[in-house]
């Protein structure tokens, strides 16, 4: 099965990767990622987030996904869910969603 590839503005994406999911504490250190040579640092995962979306999957799902980047590709924090990191998840993952699913006014 062929994954569609989202159209979504990157910089939407990077702003709920910085506010809601800064895995790493890069803000601890400045509080612009902006410009930053790091700015990329989780392109990646946002955008697979948002093609799971757009291809239909939950944000359940998408919760999930998340949580195994942070607990085994980047290897920070507990290695087994709880009900709050689930909570806050969940809340990037509808963030996501809300960027991903409604559409531009181009669009419409």
């Amino acid at each position: 099965m062929k994954i569609a590839a989202p159209k979504v503005d990157i910089h939407r994406l990077r702003e709920i990767g910085w506010s809601q999911w800064d895995l790493i504490g890069l803000l601890g250190v400045t509080d612009r990622w902006r410009g930053q040579p790091y700015e990329d640092e989780y392109d990646r995962y946002l955008y697979k987030a948002a093609q799971m979306l757009k291809n239909k999957y939950s944000v359940e799902e998408v919760a999930d996904y998340l949580f195994v980047v942070q607990s085994q590709a980047m290897q920070i924090g507990p290695k087994k869910i709880d009900g709050r990191i689930r909570t806050e998840l969940i809340g990037v993952a509808q963030a996501i969603s809300d960027v991903v699913l409604i559409p531009k006014k181009s669009e419409t």
